[in-house]
């Protein structure tokens, strides 16, 4: 089963660490992943357009976790949190995403090999 995340607005929560851990929960199952996103070492609107303008973040894996959260990223344009460690602005904010969770009934289908393709190459429906 899949659910999409409801959008949120840019600076209506927390700036993402540029570096650190994320945790997700999901009823008695959870994941974790190493956090590493591009940070603007300056505040100048040079720095900030340096970085990318949005990203997605995916915390957990289907088949081991149960669940996949998929979170969108997007950068703000005038950043107003720092990272007191490296100094480096925080600026990617959750403005939507989703949510795949595997029931009992599903199981992941196998990969199917692409005709014609080098060994490794699969086709995803």
């Amino acid at each position: 089963m899949r659910w999409k995340l409801l959008p949120q607005e840019i600076g209506s929560a927390c700036a993402l660490p540029a570096v650190g851990r994320i945790a997700a929960c999901h009823g008695e199952r959870s994941a974790e992943a190493l956090l590493e996103l591009p940070a603007p070492a300056l505040k100048s609107a040079e720095a900030v357009a340096a970085v990318p303008a949005g990203l997605w973040l995916t915390v957990g894996l289907l088949a081991k976790d149960g669940f996949a959260l998929q979170l969108r990223l997007k950068r703000c344009d005038a950043p107003t949190e720092r990272d007191r460690a490296t100094g480096a602005w925080d600026a990617y904010h959750v403005v939507g995403g989703a949510i795949t969770v595997l029931t009992a009934t599903e199981t992941p289908p196998p990969p199917k090999p692409v005709l014609g393709a080098t060994s490794g190459l699969m086709e995803l429906d």
